[in-house]
């Protein structure tokens, strides 16, 4: 239906290019971007993403949201209500979520997200608020994993190292 309606609405758009195309099915309003040639999906406002982030202590963060940014193995996703299921494993990376229109940000040790229509989840063995992060303890790992790195030693785990340099920066980012 939106194969059909997407084509009807390209016609139309031929025959009169000055106006915006609106289609509506069974999968919701869509509208067609002439600057980008695609089909955008428009979203009701108050629609909102439940998000749970577990970490080892258990459940870190329950409610929902307005959107997830988020570095998975492809790249950066948006994550929003109604999204397409996903599940992706989850880099060392800076992670922010809206709520309410205010912007949280947050330092993710890695981890694994699952994404259905109604609900996100986020199981991570490590994530700290950028309010929760206690810097000068984050700049001494830094320093202690480039020593580690720096001393060519075979007892070094290298691999453990670098991860610990990792988190350190990703940490040290969040300081504004």
């Amino acid at each position: 239906l939106l194969l059909f309606s997407a084509a009807c609405a390209a016609l139309y758009q031929e025959r009169f290019p000055f106006q915006n195309i609106l289609v509506y099915n069974n999968f919701g309003k869509y509208a067609h971007n002439k600057e980008i040639s695609t089909w955008i999906k428009y979203l009701p406002v108050n629609m909102k993403l439940k998000l749970k982030i577990i970490d080892l202590d258990g459940i870190y963060f329950q409610g929902e949201v307005d959107l997830l940014n988020i570095t998975i193995a492809s790249g950066n996703v948006t994550i929003l209500a109604n999204h397409l299921p996903l599940i992706s494993n989850i880099g060392i990376c800076h992670m922010y979520i809206k709520e309410n229109g205010v912007i949280s940000n947050y330092a993710i040790a890695g981890g694994t997200l699952f994404v259905t229509e109604s609900e996100c989840k986020i199981i991570t063995s490590a994530i700290e608020h950028e309010t929760e992060i206690d810097y000068s303890r984050a700049q001494l790992a830094k320093e202690r994993a480039q020593k580690r790195l720096s001393n060519k030693s075979p007892d070094i785990d290298l691999k453990r190292a670098e991860i610990a340099l990792k988190r350190a920066i990703n940490r040290l980012s969040l300081n504004k």
